[in-house]
């Protein structure tokens, strides 16, 4: 079935059948998720494709066919945030 998303629905992304390390970091595995994911919608691109807010270090173009992806089930992923590694150490606690 061929779905229809709006900008902001979250995706998942169809793995491709071969060695794909660009999102999961590790050599095609068939014990691997068959789908990564949920992606945020950017834009739509022609009829049958979108444009994915995919992490920067995923070595793959944005645009994908709708075939390669599926909505979202369930709560909308929420964004944590990290904390700087460059934070001051303490040197000692003075009381616990």
């Amino acid at each position: 079935k061929d779905w229809e998303f709006e900008v902001g629905d979250y995706v998942w992304l169809k793995r491709l059948p071969l060695k794909q390390k660009s999102l999961m970091g590790q050599p095609y595995s068939k014990l691997l998720p068959r789908y990564y994911g949920p992606y945020p919608v950017i834009q739509k691109v022609g009829k049958a494709a979108y444009r994915l807010g995919l992490p920067r270090t995923a070595l793959m173009h944005p645009v994908f066919h709708v075939t390669r992806v599926k909505p979202n089930q369930g709560d909308v992923p929420t964004l944590i945030e990290q904390v700087p590694d460059n934070l001051p150490t303490p040197y000692r606690i003075l009381k616990h």
